[in-house]
């Protein structure tokens, strides 16, 4: 798997591992629920899929998985769709969870008002209809009927009970998904609190107390404070002592969406530059990603500095790197195209080294992930600008690897005669070439004359030009096994 590396597996292995001694001295079954799976990256999805295949046999341990299957249907080629497809072959139970039917959400109404359902009924055949049986969206309403008076208890007389104005219940102008009604209790806050929302629904869908401190001192405002009020309104809730989470994404949405685009790139540039600066001095691996991520948000437009446009580019360089190093090749690329986009205008000539370094990190993780059109958009940037064959070696690799592992073996072939013609290699031979079977009998009476030794103690080499040439080879060896097998006696031999 091109997500596969010995470090990972290694960590897939010790939970695996874990949850087994975990299981056998439990004293109980134990329950891991997964929220949101649909979200994961490629490496916490292999991490999963690990989890289930070593626990399918265990009777101890019960695993609980929420994945909006059209999120993954909306991206049919993505690595979550391939996993969701393949977790079909294992011994789980699907259910499919859909939105309430109108008895559904009567039974919801009727038990969060205590009243029998056939009192209910009415007031729960509007609900129906406004929150198209969405049971989130249903308790919202509700929570804001209650507040409009619209819903209210009655005290008098023996009738102590829920009751409702349903004229004014049924007149209420909802939106189909009743964002209409969260956005109506947005408009209706404090400013304080609405910018508390903003700053949140800038960070995420949740936000640490740690980055709440950051922004705090930069804008002058107890940001944790005016968060915690929120959070009694119901937009937010508080988890544990780490952190403030948006009771729903589309509550952060819909706070995201009250800004003018203008001001959103401001936030996201100021919060991202403050937040950088505490990342340096406490050398903070995930304050520098948060921070970046912001950044990139805003994209190049909000920042004129052209030394801090470079420096951002370099930034994206270095955690994108970081990212590939972990086999998460998707936002590795996200993070070198981001870094591309920072690039000033005569990068190729101001910004030689950079340039050659991000067009090739975004060349090769566009290779790991199969997108060959990307690869050759990326390496022929390279080829183009690059003022040296070494510089060069790593484009040409890209291509003839992406070509060869996407099977378009005879491009792969033709690009790779190209790319060794220019570095200088004669063409590959084919077996019983008089001159072929002479050269490798010599070769073969060198290597005979050299003890095993001296072999295994031969130095790497640091000639750069010659590692791309035995790279090329390499590939070379792969392509002609299943297109012209005859070529690999030549292959071998310049290797």
């Amino acid at each position: 798997s091109s997500y596969c590396s010995e470090s990972t597996q290694v960590i897939r292995r010790l939970f695996c591992k874990t949850l087994q001694v975990l299981s056998f001295y439990s004293p109980g079954p134990i329950t891991i629920l997964l929220d949101d799976v649909q979200w994961a990256d490629p490496a916490s999805l292999l991490l999963i899929s690990s989890l289930l295949q070593s626990s399918k046999d265990n009777k101890s341990v019960f695993f609980l998985f929420c994945i909006r299957d059209n999120d993954c249907q909306h991206s049919p080629d993505s690595t979550v769709n391939s996993w969701y497809q393949s977790i079909f072959e294992m011994p789980l139970k699907h259910i499919t969870l859909t939105n309430l039917s109108e008895g559904g959400v009567n039974a919801m109404v009727s038990d969060t008002l205590c009243l029998f359902p056939r009192l209910t009924r009415p007031l729960s055949r509007v609900l129906h209809r406004k929150a198209l049986g969405n049971p989130f969206f249903v308790w919202q309403t509700l929570k804001v009927l209650q507040k409009e008076g619209y819903l209210y208890h009655s005290l008098r007389g023996t009738m102590r009970r829920w009751m409702w104005d349903m004229d004014k219940i049924s007149d209420l102008r909802i939106s189909e998904n009743v964002l209409f009604l969260l956005m109506s209790e947005m408009n209706k806050l404090p400013s304080d609190m609405r910018m508390g929302l903003e700053v949140a629904s800038c960070i995420g869908a949740a936000v640490s107390m740690t980055v709440l401190g950051i922004l705090s001192s930069h804008l002058k405002v107890d940001l944790a404070g005016i968060l915690e009020r929120v959070a009694e309104k119901g937009f937010i809730d508080r988890v544990g002592t780490e952190e403030y989470r948006f009771v729903h994404d589309r509550v952060q949405q819909e706070a995201y969406k009250t800004m003018a685009e203008h001001r959103r790139s401001e936030h996201h540039t100021t919060f991202g530059l403050a937040i950088y600066s505490q990342a340096c001095s406490d050398n903070d691996d995930d304050l520098l990603r948060i921070s970046l991520n912001q950044i990139n948000r805003a994209g190049p437009g909000t920042i004129t500095d052209l030394r801090q446009k470079a420096m951002i580019a370099a930034l994206n360089l270095k955690v994108g790197r970081r990212s590939a190093a972990l086999k998460d090749f998707g936002h590795s690329l996200s993070y070198f195209e981001n870094g591309k986009s920072f690039l000033d205008v005569g990068c190729w000539e101001h910004q030689y080294k950079l340039s050659i370094d991000l067009h090739d990190a975004a060349a090769d993780a566009a290779c790991a992930l199969g997108a060959v059109s990307d690869v050759q958009k990326y390496s022929l940037s390279v080829l183009s600008h690059a003022t040296s064959l070494e510089d060069k070696l790593n484009a040409m690799l890209a291509i003839v690897k992406s070509l060869r592992k996407s099977l378009a073996l005879q491009e792969a072939k033709q690009w790779g005669v190209k790319f060794l013609q220019e570095l200088g290699e004669e063409p590959c031979r084919i077996a019983g070439d008089p001159q072929l079977n002479s050269d490798i009998s010599s070769m073969i009476k060198l290597i005979a004359d050299v003890a095993d030794e001296s072999i295994l103690n031969l130095k790497q080499s640091n000639d750069k030009k010659l590692v791309g040439i035995m790279k090329l080879y390499h590939e070379y060896f792969y392509i002609f096994q299943m297109v012209e097998p005859g070529m690999l006696f030549s292959v071998s031999h310049r290797m």
